[in-house]
């Protein structure tokens, strides 16, 4: 999942500046110490060229000017600051002092949000281990909730779910995929790991037709392939683990067979398949292919 953007809008601030300028209009703003009936408000500028608001004291007198950045989340420095990974602007921080939203993976008070929508998403994490991209290709779901502030919508996410969990559209909340949990899928495209996965969202291996015929191998079979986009490897296997494929130079070997050659009858096994061939560029590719295949009889 491209990385969320978060954005802060002081609607407050927005608000009694936009006022107070109204009010004011014409009118430069008022240094601390200036006379000045008390109660009343002003706009006034910050340090950091931001806009603010004063108000005059029971002494007659303005007070300091109040800026977005003074404890309120802003984008001034120190607590709630803008800094990466440290405030409400932060990436990956946690939540800002004061601050209505906080960097990605934190949390945002439904208190904070006009419109609080409970939702599902997805992120794809690409892992440190370079040898390795079952992250990338897993897409691990995310449960959480959009917070709408301003008419800008943040995703919050309340919890990552695990491989062997995913994202309820009902309810929200990470769930058990039950047996697709366990499947893994893995591709070596001469040598090189082209595709790692693993959980519910792993749909590399692929469970056709189950046959009940038994004049083929002399028991029923059942027809499986890998496929990443336009890329096949289709082969056969029975309930006592003959393996057999119509490509030639294709060694295929398996284990662990459970297979219920019925209508809706669950498939289950470990696959090992090594593939040479002459692909469409007239180049030689040798693919390794592995995994645990799960899935269910279609006919």
């Amino acid at each position: 999942m491209a990385a969320v953007r978060f954005s802060l809008s002081f609607s407050a601030f927005a608000f009694v500046s936009s006022a107070l300028t109204a009010l004011t209009l014409g009118c430069s703003s008022a240094p601390p110490g200036s006379s000045c009936t008390p109660g009343q408000s002003n706009a006034c500028t910050c340090t950091n060229g931001d806009s603010g608001a004063q108000e005059c004291g029971s002494s007659g007198t303005f007070e300091a000017c109040v800026c977005e950045g003074d404890g309120s989340g802003g984008s001034g420095s120190g607590t709630g600051g803008s800094g990466t990974g440290g405030g409400a602007h932060g990436s990956g921080g946690g939540s800002s002092s004061g601050g209505s939203t906080s960097g990605s993976g934190g949390s945002t008070s439904s208190g904070e949000c006009d419109i609080v929508t409970p939702a599902c998403s997805y992120v794809s994490v690409e892992s440190p281990d370079t040898a390795s991209f079952k992250d990338l290709d897993s897409n691990v779901t995310l449960a959480g909730h959009y917070c709408t502030k301003d008419g800008t919508p943040t995703f919050v996410t309340e919890e990552t779910c695990p491989y062997s969990e995913e994202c309820d559209l009902t309810t929200h909340a990470c769930t058990s995929c039950g047996e697709d949990g366990r499947r893994t899928g893995k591709r070596l495209t001469n040598g090189t790991v082209t595709e790692d996965c693993e959980g519910c969202s792993c749909f590399y291996w692929r469970v056709h037709a189950c046959v009940a015929d038994t004049t083929k191998y002399g028991e029923p079979y059942v027809d499986i392939s890998f496929q990443s986009d336009a890329d096949v490897f289709a082969f056969d296997v029975t309930p006592s683990g003959q393996a057999a494929s119509a490509a030639a130079n294709a060694v295929v070997s398996v284990s662990n067979v459970s297979a219920d050659i019925a209508t809706n009858g669950l498939v289950e096994l470990d696959a090992v398949v090594d593939y040479t061939f002459t692909n469409l560029l007239d180049e030689q590719e040798t693919w390794h292919l592995e995994g645990h295949v799960v899935g269910h009889c279609q006919n």
